[in-house]
Parts: C-alpha cells; sequence; structure tokens
C-alpha cells in the first residue's frame, strides 16, 4: 500500500519537549464556527476546506514556488497527503520523500513535517485530516516567525472575492464533481454490498476513505478514515467487502 511515516523517538521526544518548555506561550486566534466559504492566506500561499465531516476534514492548499509549510506536527490526528499539480519535497526528521503529480503520502500522529514547492508554478495539494481539528498544531521551526503562533484567526480568513483563488465546496453529491487542470474530484457512495460489486475501480485514481472502512476477504482492513489508496493496488485484492456505509473522495486524471 501506499508510504506511511510513522513517529519515531525524535518525534516523540520534540513534542514532550515542547509541551514542557515553561518559556514556551503559543499565541492563539480567534477561530471561525466552521471554516466553509473561507480561503485562509498563508506566508507560503493559501488554502481551503472543500469537504468536512465527523470523520475527515479534507483542505485544498497552493504553495506558492520555492515556499514551505512550517517544520509541525498534529499530536491528535492523522494527515495524508496527495499532490495535484507541481513536486514537492516533504521533510521529516532523518528522511525525505519527493511527491510528483498524482502520488500521496500518510502521516502518522505527532509526526513533524514540512513541504515545500519544488516548481516555478508551485503546488496544488490535497490534505486529509482525521479527525478534523485544524487547531491541533505545534510549530517547531518556521521561515515565516510562526512558531510561536497557533493556526491563523479570523484576520487571515478571506470571505469575498473566493473566486480569484479557484475556491470549491464538494458537498458529497454525485452531481458535484469538480476539475483542477486535468484532474477530477468527486465524491462515491456506498450503502450496500452489491453497489460496492458493480462499481468500476480506475487503476489510476485514488481513493480517500471519509466514511466507513474497506476489508479484504481474510476481514483486514486495506482502506480506512482518513487513508489513501490508488485503485491499481485495490484491483489486485481478490475481494473487497464493506464495512458500514463507505463514502469515498475520488480523485481521476481525465
Amino acid at each position: 500500500m501506499g508510504k506511511r511515516i510513522k513517529a519515531s523517538e525524535r518525534d516523540q521526544r520534540t513534542l514532550e519537549r515542547l509541551r514542557q518548555a515553561s518559556s514556551r506561550s503559543i499565541k492563539t486566534f480567534e477561530q471561525p464556527e466552521d471554516y466553509r466559504n473561507k480561503v485562509v492566506l498563508k506566508p507560503w500561499g493559501y488554502e481551503f476546506l472543500v469537504f468536512e465531516n465527523e470523520h475527515v476534514a479534507i483542505w485544498f492548499l497552493h504553495l506558492g514556488e520555492g515556499h514551505s509549510t512550517s517544520m509541525h506536527c498534529h499530536p491528535g490526528k492523522q494527515t495524508s497527503l496527495i499532490l495535484l499539480k507541481g513536486e514537492v519535497q516533504c521533510n521529516f526528521f532523518g528522511q525525505r520523500a519527493h511527491l510528483k503529480p498524482m502520488s500521496s503520502i500518510a502521516i502518522d500522529r505527532g509526526v513533524f513535517h514540512s513541504t515545500k514547492a519544488l516548481l516555478s508554478s508551485g503546488a496544488f495539494l490535497i490534505e486529509v485530516e482525521s479527525p478534523p481539528a485544524k487547531t491541533d498544531l505545534v510549530r517547531l521551526k518556521d521561515e515565516y516567525d510562526r512558531q510561536s503562533s497557533g493556526y491563523e484567526g479570523m484576520s487571515e480568513m478571506r470571505t469575498d472575492g473566493l473566486e480569484e483563488f479557484g475556491y470549491f465546496w464538494i458537498d458529497g453529491s454525485p452531481l458535484s464533481p469538480h476539475s483542477i487542470g486535468n484532474c477530477c474530484i468527486d465524491v462515491v457512495s456506498f450503502s450496500s454490498q452489491d453497489s460496492l460489486k458493480t462499481f468500476e475501480w480506475s487503476d489510476s485514481a485514488y481513493y480517500c476513505c471519509c466514511r466507513g472502512e474497506l476489508l479484504d476477504s481474510r476481514e483486514k482492513k486495506v482502506l480506512c478514515i482518513g487513508n489513501i489508496e490508488r485503485g491499481a493496488e485495490l484491483l489486485q485484492l481478490d475481494s473487497l467487502n464493506l464495512h458500514g456505509e463507505l463514502v469515498l473522495m475520488r480523485f481521476q486524471v481525465e
């Protein structure tokens, strides 16, 4: 299955040190009741929420050329990334991952990481957070002097002129696909095993689990909430079975 970065002893020590540092005072900012219909302005670009339920929050990110997110971790949630356009380098303690279009990576809770855009056109990414918790953020280093600050507040959020940023929202219905370049994003749902059996998987598409689970013939989990997997990997399994209602976000190159 896809590449996964697990928390190391250094991640754990660093997080504990930051939590215990009596001199470290994190400045927090007022947050909205929800993040829909808002673009969050960042020194490295911008981001906005495109889908959310009780299990996952899915964000669209644009990083400008040469810009990087802070070296940070999320102690209480998993993060998965899928690159739609450009190239990025994901940095961790002691290792790196180079992502090209339509590749993904899963980052466990508590893993310190940063993402840098490598091309002049910048980078477009999807970030999947599970469970939803936007303020679950601990910064270690930041090129923009935000290491002592929490998640951006209302003053950094745009609520007008959202079309300038290509804003979109996916409501989960079959009639709400959205295209970014040559990538189409939509949601597919399954309420029964029969509906799953008749579904035509695409080997080149990526599927993100937003509700429920996929199991193989041995009842082993092959796709669970917050994870992303390529159709080619799922098609190699001898059978796929539902565990609860299944909701997937699909990323398909047209």
